[in-house]
Order: C-alpha cells, then sequence, then structure tokens
C-alpha cells in the first residue's frame, strides 16, 4: 500500500540526475545517507526485553520489536513490528500492538517522498484499533558529520474505533521526525517524533540510546511518551515507558 501512494511519482523523478540515495544503517528507525546501492540490500534488528517480579505483587512485563530495513537505488523501506504487555497479579494492566511501514523515494541528496502505513491496537488507552495512511514530502535539515536530522510532513486518511465509541474515518496530518547522534563507533542516541492530527492529536516520542556490546549484540536504553487529547473518562491522556533491551542487529 505504502509503494502505491508513491508509485505515480516515480516516473517523473526518474529523469533527474543520480543522487547519493538513503542508506539505512544499524540505527534504530533511522535512514542515512550513503552511495548509490545496485544491489537490494536488506537488514533489521530485534530487540526483547521482560521484567518478572514476586512477593508482596506479583508483576511481569514484557516488550520487542522487530525492523526490517531495505534499500535499492533510490528506493527505502522500513518495517517495524512492537508488541508490550503488563500485568499486576495475573491482571493486565497494559497492552499495546504496533506495526507500520514506511516507503521512501529520494528527490535528491536531501529531499524526498515518503509514503507511510500504520495500525495501533491500545485497548488500555481508550482505542480498540487506529489505522492511518499518508503521504508526503521529507527533508533531511541536519547531514553534519555523526548528526542527522530528517522531517516529513504529509497528510492522508484514518480509521479508528475507540473503546465502547463508534468507529471514526477522516483527514489526518502527520508530522515525523528522525534525529540521530553518533557519540562513537559503539554508542548512538536517538529520537524520534510522530504526531497524527484529526479529531484527537496523537503524539509519540522516543529516546533511545544503543551500545554495542559483543559482534551483532548490544543494549538498548529508551524512554518512550505517548499522548492522547481524546480518551475515555478515566484514561489518562499521557503514559509514558521505561524500558532496557537486548538488541541483535542483522
Amino acid at each position: 500500500m505504502a509503494g502505491a501512494l508513491l508509485w505515480w511519482v516515480a516516473g517523473a523523478a526518474q529523469a533527474e540526475a543520480p543522487f547519493p540515495p538513503f542508506l539505512i544503517t544499524s540505527t534504530p528507525s533511522l535512514f542515512d545517507l550513503g552511495a548509490l546501492e545496485p544491489k537490494p540490500r536488506l537488514k533489521g534488528s530485534l530487540s526483547l526485553g521482560g521484567v518478572l517480579t514476586s512477593g508482596a505483587g506479583n508483576t511481569s512485563s514484557g516488550n520487542g520489536k522487530l525492523e526490517l530495513r531495505y534499500r535499492y537505488l533510490r528506493w527505502c523501506n522500513r518495517a517495524t513490528l512492537s508488541a508490550l504487555y503488563a500485568a499486576q497479579n495475573g491482571v493486565a494492566t497494559a497492552r499495546r500492538y504496533a506495526a507500520s511501514d514506511t516507503l521512501r523515494y529520494g528527490l535528491s541528496a536531501r529531499r524526498f517522498l515518503f509514503a507511510n502505513v500504520a495500525g495501533l491496537q491500545d485497548r488500555f488507552a481508550g482505542y480498540d484499533y487506529q489505522f492511518a495512511q499518508t503521504a508526503g514530502y521529507g527533508l533531511r535539515v541536519i547531514a553534519d558529520g555523526p548528526q542527522r536530522l530528517d522531517v516529513e510532513l504529509g497528510a492522508g486518511l484514518v480509521q479508528t474505533q475507540e473503546v465502547d465509541g463508534a468507529p471514526y474515518q477522516g483527514a489526518v496530518a502527520r508530522l515525523a521526525a528522525q534525529y540521530r547522534f553518533k557519540l562513537n563507533k559503539r554508542t548512538r542516541f536517538s529520537q524520534t517524533l510522530e504526531t497524527l492530527a484529526d479529531r484527537n492529536v496523537y503524539i509519540q516520542a522516543v529516546s533511545a540510546l544503543s551500545v554495542a556490546v559483543y559482534g551483532n549484540l548490544g543494549l538498548q536504553l529508551s524512554y518512550t511518551v505517548t499522548s492522547n487529547t481524546r480518551t475515555p473518562p478515566g484514561v489518562p491522556k499521557t503514559s509514558t515507558i521505561s524500558a532496557v533491551t537486548m538488541l541483535y542487529a542483522f
């Protein structure tokens, strides 16, 4: 679906001169610039974490994320799947599943078109499901040595089913940003921001510090803030997740 949103622009853009397209690095959720890649390249990462405690209260939690990144010539694609579960004394207190796919088509070394499709289920935030399909324009604002900052702005459609509510479909605007700072060969810091605005304004910001430990194995510390302006009575509008996960890059 993401590819179909960009297909109509490909013919006109092919007439432009070649440029260094976006190279997807092992840094989660970021596209990077690199030399033209004439052969298809697939990379990815898998992160897993969990906590079990017992005593005065039994608690358990687990989270995981799978990310696949594909690059060929001017095209770059990133697909992600993530899940979060938490329980207290056998009663679920958080259950969140998310999936997204972002396709980029480079117009120059700094400019690109994008298409994004995303799905979310988070009943504890008041949403049985939310699907969004957006497309738009992106710009690399910072490309200075170890730092990268990309910004995306687009629009599309959203379909939402609130818990104990009626289905909703309407137009949506999307603003996203991805920042990366390579501290050294083994350590990277990243921040991502995504905003979807329709009758509800959904904002998610993720800060992460990744450290290579041995070979393809690494350790990641992350802090996620999620906010919704429209939630059912009694449901907090803002939630946070602090996580320590093992990261495997391939």
